[in-house]
């Protein structure tokens, strides 16, 4: 299970979580995602949700859920 988080020093604007499913060994999921809202239209969201799908590659899973 992992935790991204988007920073900026010590500020955080956005995290999201990706986890394993429990009854599927090839299947991520998205547990939850959020992006202060002074934050977003800025890309921060794709960029947390490409870091999940880098987890999602390198753990070889067969596709991600929400």
């Amino acid at each position: 299970q992992r935790m991204f988080l988007a920073c900026s020093g010590e500020v955080c604007s956005g995290s999201v979580f990706a986890m394993l499913d429990r009854e599927h060994d090839d299947v991520g999921r998205v547990g939850g995602m959020w992006v202060d809202s002074t934050s977003r239209r800025q890309g921060i969201g794709l960029a947390l949700l490409d870091a999940v799908f880098e987890w999602a590659k390198k753990n070889e899973f067969g596709e991600l859920r929400l």
